[in-house]
């Protein structure tokens, strides 16, 4: 039999993503840091306004993308769509980063800037977080130099849940001028802090925002980059028309007609965050602070029989344990009061 064509050798170093959600069904999903209010009702009744037209023709932004750039203060011709923050990752990549290129990307961090990185064949500079899990400003900029092309990194970060100062943030594009900086700001509604205004600054700036946590938008897949005019233009053309469809745009333009639903589900992540994370340091469990809709916490040598045990009882967290200075720890995503009082009352049997 002949050998089958090969893909590209960067395609042998990926190990593919993926959730079994048939698994997950009625169980305590707190194992991807999902908006677990859900949506704003107001995104339910649009989408049932849906008529065949609207599915039938191709989607248009306009309008969108002027409620949205009102959303943000920021005009739209600084927005591009994408489909999520994950597909905003691969546009920007793909549009800046060659073979061979280096990429500095402190970890622990999320899993996609190492992976798209890799598919493109990149050199990946990994700068281990602080010992605190806090920011390593300082050995990044060191390793700063004329080869690097891009910079990436989280705000707040995935998985700590720690977050990046502006000061910091504004050292490192000072001194990355001929770099590309790309700040993924998926949980900024929780931390209520966003470098969005620097892109007036900063021509090499780019940030990524998303829909899908503080709106409760993550199975519509809806999000998007902010940059400077140019840079908007160059990324544009290494996306696909009509990459967002015009269900996303419905969802997406009635979720910022209730902006007031996020604000009370950030005010109950951070309600239930601090109760969560009392509750286990009553129980010895080291945390740590967290500026999003998760936590880290520490099992120790306990960690991998907590996880089991806890799926057993069909309650879904998050090993990190195998991720560079998170030996024995859990992420947990923050739920209602009642699941966090059902994951605290099984961590004290299991414990």
């Amino acid at each position: 039999m002949e050998k089958i064509v090969q893909p590209k050798s960067s395609i042998n170093a990926i190990k593919k993503f993926s959730i079994d959600q048939d698994i997950r069904k009625d169980k305590i999903k707190l194992d991807l840091n999902e908006n677990l209010m859900g949506c704003s009702l107001k995104v339910i009744e649009a989408l049932k306004k849906i008529t065949c037209e609207d599915i039938a023709e191709y989607p248009n932004y306009n309008n969108f993308l002027e409620k949205l750039s009102k959303y943000l203060n920021i005009n739209k011709d600084n927005i591009l769509l994408t489909n999520g923050a994950d597909d905003a990752i691969k546009a920007v990549m793909d549009g800046y980063l060659e073979s061979g290129d280096e990429i500095i990307i402190p970890i622990p961090t999320f899993y996609l800037f190492e992976l798209y990185s890799t598919f493109l064949g990149a050199k990946k500079i990994l700068v281990n977080y602080n010992e605190d899990l806090s920011f390593p400003v300082d050995k990044i900029i060191e390793k700063i130099n004329q080869n690097t092309k891009m910079i990436i990194f989280a705000n707040p970060n995935n998985p700590t849940g720690t977050i990046v100062h502006q000061e910091d943030i504004i050292r490192i594009l000072d001194k990355a001028i001929n770099s590309i900086v790309l700040i993924d700001e998926a949980y900024f509604q929780f931390s209520k802090k966003s470098s969005k205004d620097l892109i007036k600054q900063y021509e090499n700036l780019i940030i990524i925002q998303t829909f899908s946590k503080g709106f409760g938008l993550a199975g519509v897949r809806l999000g998007y980059i902010i940059s400077n005019k140019d840079v908007i233009q160059n990324i544009n053309k290494v996306t696909l028309p009509f990459v967002v469809n015009g269900l996303s745009i419905v969802a997406g333009s009635a979720a910022l007609d209730d902006l007031e639903f996020v604000n009370h589900y950030v005010g109950l992540v951070k309600e239930n965050r601090n109760y969560l994370t009392t509750e286990l340091s009553n129980l010895g469990v080291e945390t740590y602070p967290s500026y999003a809709n998760f936590i880290i916490a520490n099992f120790g040598e306990k960690n991998n029989l907590i996880y089991e045990q806890l799926s057993e009882k069909d309650i879904l967290v998050n090993n990190v344990s195998k991720q560079p200075m998170l030996e024995g720890c859990l992420r947990i995503a923050i739920g209602t009061k009642c699941q966090m009082e059902t994951l605290i009352e099984e961590i004290k049997n299991l414990l």
